[in-house]
């Protein structure tokens, strides 16, 4: 007797949701290619770059629809933004690097920090998976290419703690 593991998903499709669980009306920011994925989700909104590329909108999870008017603007970073994240240990903190080498980090929808992570472009920021508070960046252009630095963004004081040469 032959005896077959079978995976538990093997019956599983997929289904197309209705219309009123879409999300619309969304002024998203195409203009240009970014490193980013494109959006950035946690427990409770989901994020996408708005339009004119130096904001994020935060969108409810809970309120699919029309949201045009009921997302909340995060601002902060004077120059376009090329990345963001989200931290899997904390609902509700959001990371946003810009063109300039500047990180903006948001708690609770509210700019907590802003500091100069690189003197060129931060193409790069992630949040670690399993420390609090600790956020990873990197350049890729400029004196600081290839420099990747933490940084403990719960901290009074923005020093990176660690980083590469």
């Amino acid at each position: 007797m032959r005896l077959a593991k079978f995976n538990k998903y093997r019956n599983a499709t997929a289904s197309l949701a209705t219309r009123e669980a879409w999300y619309s009306d969304l002024a998203l920011d195409a203009s240009d290619s970014v490193s980013a994925d494109g959006l950035a989700i946690d427990g409770h909104s989901l994020y996408v770059k708005a339009t004119g590329g130096n904001s994020l909108q935060a969108i409810d999870l809970n309120c699919p629809g029309k949201v045009g008017s009921q997302t909340t603007t995060l601002s902060g970073p004077a120059e376009r933004i090329v990345d963001w994240t989200t931290a899997l240990h904390h609902d509700n903190l959001v990371a946003a690097a810009d063109s300039q080498g500047s990180v903006t980090v948001w708690q609770d929808r509210i700019q907590t920090v802003t500091f100069d992570a690189h003197a060129s472009a931060c193409v790069s920021v992630r949040f670690h998976p399993t420390v609090a508070g600790v956020l990873a960046t990197s350049a890729n252009s400029g004196p600081t290419s290839g420099e990747v630095r933490l940084w403990n963004v719960s901290a009074d004081t923005q020093t990176p703690f660690w980083h590469t040469n």
